[in-house]
């Protein structure tokens, strides 16, 4: 159903003229397998929790940095079965 939908409602005729429209708004490749390792690494710092612990709030009353606390994200799962499923079925896990 979403691949019919990139065929149906895309055309170059409703992209803008404007400098990069034409090539980074427009959906010219379409895939059936995503690989997570060769997207974008700025998406690979999302965290994967639903739930963040104690100790997530605590270091942030003492303004520690984000380096200093461990919350598991998609880089720590790449090239693992965990990176196509199981987001936020844990909370913390250790390094």
């Amino acid at each position: 159903m979403l691949v019919m939908d990139a065929f149906l409602n895309f055309s170059r005729q409703f992209l803008p003229d404007k400098r990069g429209s034409r090539t980074m708004d427009s959906p010219l490749v379409l895939t059936s397998r995503l690989i997570p390792s060769e997207v974008d690494d700025m998406a690979h710092g999302l965290d994967v929790v639903w739930k963040y612990p104690l100790d997530f709030y605590d270091a942030a009353m003492q303004y520690k940095y984000p380096r200093e606390v461990f919350i598991e994200q998609i880089k720590h799962r790449l090239d693992t079965p965990a990176q196509y499923e199981g987001m936020g079925s844990r909370t913390m896990s250790p390094r």
